[in-house]
């Protein structure tokens, strides 16, 4: 007989089962808080994992005034957002029937070097009622100065909440005006930013966002709280501080090619963010390709690629010289490569584009590709497809008829899209008729205050000789009484090395306005290139009276109170120049000579030694410093710091001298 029969025993669940089954709870748990909150209207608040911001201000804010016989209430542009935003004005509650289209993107958008009234905005404004009287148009435009794509994409997150219909987006091309580093996210895998970027688009996100402070966004790159050592992704200021509009300008770029993958994954991201973001909200979306002057559009920096052994300037050359011998698709190869070589790209780069065709395909999104567009016209008119200054004023911006092509072409996508039904009379009659219309918009006034535009963008990215012929333009049209235009001719003198010019410039440019700072500082300046110090006492306690929190109008008061022999004077504004910027060692520096000229090489040893604190390369403190300590018969630290100097400096023929008398035992 068999033994008695074993008892059942219940498998026990395997320790992958178990964990899937936690795993699933946790989600399940997830996924019903997630609807939960939704339905109890808790919106998701789509965050940036590789950029923040340091604070958010809406581009658009209740008017004061009420039309109260109909019961409107209107939104206009922030009066703080003016300088970078056209003034628009629109219906907090869209009318019935109303058809509501945002223009997004920089300062093409915008309209530059004119405005919103010849922008590509302003051409969509006037032709869709007159191709199409099917229902009411409104185009509005919020295309933002120097906006890069991730401040566009903040910008149509607040505008989801204005009953938009279609977001028309042209972005590219100022990505990389601002300084920017992406630390902590370039070393994370792609697969967890994907989960992370999906994660932070949850209701629950948003909830977590507002009672964590970890989550908040980050301190910007320059404030005194910001993590300099990683930990999220670095934050940007409020408003754009671009790269060229710090003391070193052209000198701040440099070759990047990691730099430049991080930017391209950060911009296909914005891209993608807004068009889920416009989705989400019920919205449409029109992507249009950047286009960009690739002839008569030198590089703005030029840097020999260690990889392949070219530069920007010799692309360019090569390009211009093969067009004019007709081997055209040599030519346009080259003057492409000319533009993608740039090492300040102020141009979108193809990478870019490319990557924004991608996303179009893969998505199904409509797309104007203005730049395949621009070369079809040239092809067709001019035999070859390098578009210049036949459509652009400058490096990216449009003139009137390229902003008018552009609509146009935006309306025709959107005819194909079946959001726009145009009259027959569309190309023949419309288009031509709303031209007339906008060519008699453009006054002398408005052609001067482009020009002026036109002279402060090359300017500011450091071609001073085509600036100069715009500045030039500018004041036959506006006149010699505009305070912006003499600052702009004065600024191009000062980089010819004409002082005297530039001095005569700046001095009309205070004339005319008495607030003008900047004129009033770089007046001051100028006089003292000229070795005029006393001159500039005047001007340079105007300029620090007007700037009171820069470092550096008060060191240049400082500096011409000194050169004008009046030493004692000229220890305040130094001083306060130094608290004011903390890390900068020409203030203190300054300070020492002025102290040394009264005799106090005591205090003048105190000043050098906090100079050399503040920055140990630096080799005027190290020299000075030296100096002072002979002065006070201190020989053995003197001698030292004049060692520190020559370390640094080892041509340096006067500390070599001085202390070769020290060690000689020589007399001062």
């Amino acid at each position: 007989m068999s033994g008695p029969a074993e008892p059942l025993r219940r498998r026990r669940p395997s320790r992958w089962r178990k964990l899937g089954l936690q795993i699933l709870a946790v989600v399940a748990f997830l996924v019903l808080a997630e609807v939960a909150l939704r339905l109890a209207g808790v919106e998701p608040v789509v965050r940036d994992p590789y950029q923040g911001f340091s604070g958010f201000r809406p581009l658009f804010v209740p008017a004061d005034e009420v039309d109260f016989y109909h019961g409107r209430r209107w939104r206009v542009t922030a009066p703080g957002k003016r300088p970078w935003f056209n003034a628009q004005r629109f219906e907090a509650v869209k009318p019935p029937g109303t058809f509501r289209i945002f223009t997004l993107g920089g300062s093409t958008t915008y309209g530059r070097p004119y405005d919103d009234a010849l922008s590509f905005s302003a051409w969509m404004r006037e032709l869709l009622p007159a191709a199409d009287g099917s229902r009411d148009w409104e185009v509005i435009n919020a295309g933002g100065i120097s906006y890069a794509s991730y401040r566009v994409a903040a910008v149509l997150e607040e505008l989801t909440a204005y009953e938009p219909d279609l977001f028309v987006i042209y972005t590219g091309h100022n990505e990389f005006l601002e300084e920017r580093t992406y630390r902590d996210v370039s070393r994370l895998p792609e697969a967890f930013r994907v989960v992370a970027g999906l994660f932070s688009r949850t209701s629950l996100y948003a909830v977590m966002r507002a009672a964590l402070p970890g989550l908040q966004d980050p301190e910007p790159e320059n404030s005194p709280d910001a993590d300099r050592d990683g930990g999220g992704p670095t934050a940007v200021a409020a408003e754009v501080v671009t790269r060229l509009d710090s003391v070193v300008g052209l000198d701040a770029y440099e070759r990047d090619p990691q730099l430049n993958a991080q930017v391209l994954a950060h911009y296909f991201h914005n891209l993608e963010r807004m068009l889920d973001t416009a989705q989400a909200a019920g919205a449409d979306v029109l992507f249009v390709t950047p286009a960009a002057a690739l002839k008569d559009c030198e590089p703005f920096k030029s840097q020999p690629d260690d990889e392949h052994g070219r530069d920007a300037d010799a692309l360019y050359a090569a390009g211009l010289r093969d067009l004019e011998q007709g081997h055209v698709q040599r030519a346009a190869a080259a003057l492409r490569d000319a533009k993608d070589f740039d090492v300040c790209p102020l141009r979108a780069p193809s990478m870019l584009l490319d990557s924004l065709r991608a996303l179009a395909t893969h998505r199904g999104v409509p797309l104007v590709d203005f730049e395949a567009l621009l070369a079809e016209r040239m092809q067709a008119e001019h035999g070859h497809p390098i578009p210049g200054a036949e459509w652009f004023l400058d490096h990216v911006h449009l003139t009137v008829e390229g902003n008018g092509l552009l609509a146009v072409a935006i309306l025709e996508r959107l005819a194909d899209a079946g959001t726009v039904t145009l009259s027959s009379a569309f190309r023949d009659v419309i288009v031509p008729a709303v031209g007339a219309r906008m060519r008699a918009r453009l006054t002398p006034e408005v052609q001067g205050l482009a020009a002026r535009n036109l002279a402060k963008v090359l300017s500011w990215s450091g071609q001073h000789e085509r600036a100069d012929a715009h500045a030039r333009r500018a004041e036959e049209l506006l006149g010699p009484g505009d305070s912006e235009t003499q600052f702009l001719l004065g600024n191009h003198a000062r980089a010819r090395g004409e002082w005297d010019q530039a001095a005569d410039r700046y001095r009309r440019a205070t004339e005319i306005d008495a607030g003008y700072a900047e004129a009033f500082f770089n007046l001051a300046d100028a006089l003292l290139n000229l070795g005029r110090a006393a001159d500039a006492v005047a001007p340079a306690a105007r300029a620090a009276a007007l700037l009171p929190d820069r470092a550096g109008a008060h060191e240049l008061s400082g500096l011409a109170l000194s050169g004008a022999g009046q030493p004692a004077a000229a220890l305040a504004p130094l001083l306060r120049a130094e608290s004011l910027d903390p890390d900068d060692p020409s203030p203190p520096n300054n300070r020492g000579l002025a102290l040394i000229a009264l005799g106090r090489a005591a205090e003048a040893s105190e000043a050098f030694a906090e100079a050399v604190r503040r920055d140990p390369d630096y080799v005027k403190g190290h020299y000075n410093l030296g100096l002072a300590r002979l002065a006070r018969g201190d020989a053995e630290g003197a001698a030292q710091a004049l060692r520190a100097t020559l370390a640094l400096d080892p041509d340096h023929a006067r500390a070599r001298a001085r202390l070769s008398q020290i060690t000689a035992g020589g007399s001062p």
